[in-house]
Order: structure tokens, then sequence, then C-alpha cells
């Protein structure tokens, strides 16, 4: 049975490749063209000098030789989605002076664009066998041309490879410079790791909790107090050591490029160009540790107290990751839950002296009441797009503020109960409008006809990209009312 597609030289083509090769000069090929064939799929004609019906042309986007038959030279041309609209059942290549070489066929594929509302990228491949592939120079214009995710995995393989084989990757240690590991955990006694602001913030968590027990305990326990000042007094002594230690959590990079870094187990060094260890870190904790069993033998509240000063002197810590060795970046925040960043002795100051002056955290509250329309807070009911529930009004007479919430998907994989607005616009209708009649003492919950929320979030008065669920028609409801 004969081929139905297949690829063959032009006359000219084949003519053009014996002077090449008697010359000993090179054929330079350029660019790859597709057609539609007029509607049919045509038989590829050495006598041709163009194609039937060209749709496209355009530089070659990448060449080389089949690595099963030397002969055989595979010319590679990519389509991008925002270009197409027309179908492909002819194939030629071309010249630097546009003359045809090679023509060929394939059966027929429609090459849609984004602006039809669907698009791809193709990858058109044309061989062309040549009795010398020395003979064939083939011309790449890289400022027009894409990539193959083929052609991008061998390059960064190639390249990754090139890396391995000459970069030479030290380990930090507390007398050299190099690439660290962080670590999470506040009793760490290692000195080749970094610690993580997620550890500072734990600390810092601690210490808030200890400030909160030392305001509630009772003024009158003047014997107690008295024993927990002198534990302050000792802790304050710890910190002074802490304040000195925090230099060594910084390296020769700095707070805001990122560098290598030379590990530091000591808790009086003034540097501020290295990094302190766990090491470092645990030995400042036991220190405060000591102050807060003198603490513990007053009252056990400050003993609480004093727990906030043992754990700030993990606030020396920074970022990267708690897996991979690497360059960090210092940070100076209290209150980050980053691990890929290396925190300040300032951050670390910042957490105790919190702790140490005691400040009163104030928790504000608010009157709020949840309603479950026709459901429970265990068994809450759905609401559907262009559906609706009418309920009695709780407080008719109250001007309390209702806003709807519905349970979604997050990005993080979890549900949580998000509010809504409603939004009308140019015809369409998204999320979920709550209205109050006060005569009849009722509430009417209308959901938007479209969706509860779009593919766009932000029509449901969300941010765009908060959930992972795009066009919600159904979700279980309930109300949030603000007293």
């Amino acid at each position: 049975m004969s081929q139905t597609y297949f690829t063959i030289l032009t006359n000219l083509g084949a003519a053009l490749l014996a002077q090449a090769t008697a010359s000993g000069t090179q054929l330079k090929i350029t660019h790859l063209a597709v057609g539609d064939g007029n509607g049919n799929v045509p038989s590829p004609l050495p006598t041709q000098t163009q194609l039937i019906h060209e749709v496209r042309r355009s530089a070659i986007n990448t060449v080389y030789t089949d690595e099963n038959n030397e002969n055989h030279i595979i010319i590679e041309q990519v389509i991008p989605p925002e270009e197409g609209g027309f179908y492909i059942r002819e194939l030629g290549v071309f010249d630097d002076k546009g003359n045809l070489i090679a023509v060929g066929n394939c059966p027929p594929s429609y090459k849609p664009k984004l602006s039809e509302g669907s698009g791809r990228t193709q990858v058109i491949n044309m061989v062309i066998m040549v009795d010398n592939t020395g003979t064939v120079e083939l011309k790449i214009d890289a400022s027009t041309v894409l990539a193959t995710r083929k052609y991008v995995d061998d390059l960064i393989s190639s390249k990754m490879t090139e890396h391995e084989k000459s970069t030479n990757h030290p380990n930090a240690s507390t007398t050299g410079k190099g690439f660290v590991q962080l670590n999470s955990a506040i009793n760490s006694t290692l000195e080749n790791q970094a610690a993580t602001p997620k550890a500072v913030k734990t600390a810092y968590d601690l210490a808030n909790t200890a400030n909160t027990t030392a305001n509630t305990s009772k003024t009158n326990a003047a014997t107690a107090q008295a024993k927990a000042d002198s534990a302050y007094t000792l802790a304050n002594t710890a910190n002074t050591t802490a304040n000195t230690a925090k230099s060594t959590a910084e390296t020769d990079a700095s707070t805001t490029v990122k560098g290598r870094v030379q590990l530091n187990s000591a808790i009086n060094s003034t540097a501020e160009n290295q990094a302190a260890t766990p090491g470092a870190v645990k030995k400042a904790y036991d220190l405060a540790n000591i102050a807060n069993t003198t603490a513990n033998t007053a009252k056990t509240n400050a003993a609480t107290t004093q727990t906030k000063a043992d754990s700030a002197y993990t606030l020396a810590s920074t970022d990267a990751t708690t897996a991979v060795k690497g360059r960090v970046q210092l940070n100076s925040a209290v209150n980050s839950t980053a691990e890929n960043q290396a925190a300040t002795p300032g951050a670390v100051k910042k957490a105790y002296d919190l702790a140490n002056n005691t400040l009163t955290t104030v928790n504000k509250t608010h009157d709020i009441e949840f309603i479950y329309p026709n459901g429970s807070e265990s068994t809450p009911s759905t609401i559907t797009k262009s559906g609706e529930i009418i309920i009695s009004d709780p407080y008719p007479s109250k001007a309390y503020d209702y806003i709807a919430q519905l349970y979604v998907n997050c990005k993080n994989g979890k549900k949580r109960w998000l509010d809504v607005r409603f939004i009308y616009e140019n015809g369409a209708s998204w999320g979920v409008n709550v209205v109050r009649d006060s005569s009849e003492s009722k509430i009417l919950i209308k959901a938007g006809a479209s969706f509860l929320i779009n593919a766009n979030n932000q029509y449901a008065g969300l941010p765009n990209g908060y959930t992972e669920t795009s066009g919600l028609a159904s979700a279980q409801i309930r109300l949030r009312i603000i007293k």
C-alpha cells in the first residue's frame, strides 16, 4: 500500500542540494510554512515551487539529526496559542532566498487561537532525507522562536550536570563560612545548623503567654512577687548575655541581601556578621531556665513568666529551608512564620523586651451570632444558584447587620466559612443577597442566577483566586449577625 502522508524534495530543492554538494557550500534553510491545501489534503509534487494555499510562514525553532538515521534532518517549528484559526494539511521548508526546498502533507489538524475560546501550542516536525547532512545549514532566528518542553528539559539537565561538576558547596561551621541547613527546634544543641523564624515565633508566643499570666497574678502576693522580681533581675542578667549573643546571628550577608554565613556558638560575642547556632540558643535557654527555677519556688505564674525569657533566646534564627542547605537572608520580624530566612539578634531582643516589660494584651470581642437557615450548625442547609430561602427574622426590631457566609474550599486544601456579597452586572448576578422585610418580620436569602462564586472569585466579594472552586453552583450557607 502506498503512503498517504510523506515529504519529498522539490526539483529545485534537489538541484540546489546537488549544487551545494558539488561546490562544497551549504544550503541555508531558514523557514517552515504550513497551508490548508484549499480544503483538501494535497499530494506533494516535486515540481511545486510553493504550497497550494499557505496560511503561515515563520522561522524554524530548532533542528537536529535523527539519532536513528543520520541522513534524516528533523526541522521543528512551534506555533503559539495566540496564533491559529486555520487547518494544517501541507508543509514546506524554504531557504534564505525563499526557494521551496521540500514539501510534504499531513493528516488535517485544526489549529485554534485563544480569541476563539480555545488555544494550544502546536509543534510541527518535518523530516527531510538527504545524502549528506553537511551540505545543509539550518539558520535559526533566536529572537522569534519558542522552545518546546523537551528542548528546555534537555537544556536544564545539561546545565545542572555542568553545575554539579563545576561548583563546590562547602558546609558552614562555627569556624568557616558555607551553606547551612535550617532547624525549627528550640532545644537543639547542634552547631552546624541555623534556627528558623518559626522557632523565633514559637519562643515569642510562649513569652507572650507568660506575660499574660504574670499580669493576672494577684497584687497581694507581696512575698511571692518579691521573689518574682528577683527572678526578673536574674532574667535581665540573662537577657544582657542574650543581647551580646544576638550579633552571632548575622553574617557578612546583610538584612536585605542573601549570602553565605559563618556560625557561632558563643553567647557573649558582639559580632554582627555571623549566625547563632542552635547550640548558642540552647546555652542561653539553659541559663534562663536556672532563673525560672528560682522563680518557681515563689509562685507558679512567676515561673511561667520566666519561661518567656528562656524561650526568647531562640530569636537568633533564620530562613532557607529546614531540609536543604543554602544561602540565607536575615529577618528582624518577631511574628514571621517563614522557614527560609535567618532571624537577627535584633529580633531576639524585641521578643525578650516584650516579655520583660509584661505588656497587657487586651482581647477585644465582638457580639456576633450565627444562624443556620433551614438547618443547624451540625447540618447546615445548602443553597444553589438562583435559589432562595425565606426564614423568620429573629431580631425584627433590631438594626443588626446580616451577612451571608458560604462553606468553601480554600487554596490550602481546608474548608472555611467566607463572607460573600451580591453583585449584579450586565444582566448577570453572583453571590448571595440578604434582604430583611420588616413589615413581615421575614428574611429573604436570594442566590445569584449565574454562580454563587464565579470563575473570577472577586465577583462574589472574594479576592481573585482565593478558592479552588471556580463557577461554584451550590454550597452550605449560614448568616453572620453583627449586633
